[in-house]
């Protein structure tokens, strides 16, 4: 990117419009960034929902539980559309600490799946750049 950037220059494109046509590169970095963010904790969702549905047996869909399931589900959903949102990482770990489903173990476990890769996203959040360039396009 750098050496595009460089050469663009060289032709007298603007900084401007170069981060204008970066945007959408931008965002896809943070979907890639973010999907191992959130994976651990879809996992845990459908695990959850998996866990209750076996509790009402194949006629009944509806419980407490699979409600809960349900609500997450979609709390989950409304969190990846503010993933560009420099909060996202602050979000997501309110995400885990209020999950009412998640005992204290199955958050630490989460937890330390996610510190990784949040701290790259957060660092992309912060500075449009990779912390651990090497990693990411040698293809991680």
């Amino acid at each position: 990117m750098e050496r595009i950037e460089a050469e663009l220059r060289a032709c007298g494109v603007q900084s401007e419009q170069i981060e204008r046509a970066k945007v959408d590169w931008h965002r896809s970095n943070v979907i890639d960034l973010s999907r191992s963010v959130v994976e651990p904790i879809d996992e845990a969702i459908e695990a959850f929902m998996g866990r209750e549905l076996q509790k009402v047996g194949g006629n009944e869909h509806t419980s407490s539980g699979i409600a809960l399931a349900e609500q997450y589900r979609e709390n989950l959903r409304s969190l990846r559309s503010k993933l560009t949102d420099p909060s996202f990482p602050s979000l997501v770990e309110a995400f885990i600490d209020s999950a009412e489903f998640l005992d204290v173990e199955s958050k630490q476990r989460i937890r330390k799946k996610v510190d990784e890769p949040m701290r790259e996203l957060r660092y992309y959040l912060a500075h449009r750049d990779f912390l651990d360039k090497e990693k990411w396009f040698a293809g991680g």
